[in-house]
């Protein structure tokens, strides 16, 4: 007849059982691998593609990008750091991962609802067809706010980067 072990019975479920945990574990980190590279700038990505591919005169809203309701947006260049933020934005600002990356902040009734960071190694140089801001110079630290009744970019290309220039701060269509 048939024997059955439970020491090795037990020691089967149990590998089991840490088998289905690791699988779930595993699952769920391939779901949500994006969230794990919060250096992302789908934001910036998203203006230009609105343009699809045409670049003369191309004006983009903000709010025609975005899936989430929000008064204002700041975006703040890689030398902006935390206690500055908090400052400008008048509410405390703390994220040790966004130290020296461009942030693009979303504000709704004075709270955060949605942050994007990016960077580049300055040595490396920034990738092909980043987006760069023009922050002005009258505003030391270099940042834009911009609210949502005011919300037009325009976008320019050049041989390898684009230009976001947000209208409210001067930008003009030639």
């Amino acid at each position: 007849m048939f024997k059955i072990n439970l020491k090795n019975t037990a020691k089967i479920l149990v590998f089991v059982i840490i088998c289905f945990i690791s699988l779930l574990f595993v699952s769920y980190l391939i779901i949500s691998w994006p969230k794990f590279f919060y250096d992302k700038d789908s934001f910036s990505q998203n203006l230009v593609k609105q343009c699809n591919g045409n670049f003369e005169n191309c004006i983009v809203s903000a709010n025609e990008v975005t899936d989430f309701d929000w008064d204002r947006i700041y975006i703040f260049s890689d030398s902006v750091n935390n206690s500055q933020i908090s400052k400008i934005l008048q509410i405390e600002y703390s994220n040790e991962k966004a130290e020296m990356k461009r942030r693009t902040i979303f504000i709704k009734n004075n709270n955060i609802v949605h942050e994007e960071l990016f960077s580049y190694e300055q040595f490396d140089g920034p990738p092909s067809k980043t987006a760069f801001y023009e922050y002005g110079s009258e505003l030391s630290p270099h940042y834009i706010s911009i609210d949502k009744d005011n919300d037009n970019f325009l976008i320019q290309i050049f041989e390898d980067f684009y230009r976001i220039i947000p209208l409210s701060h001067g930008g003009e269509v030639n």
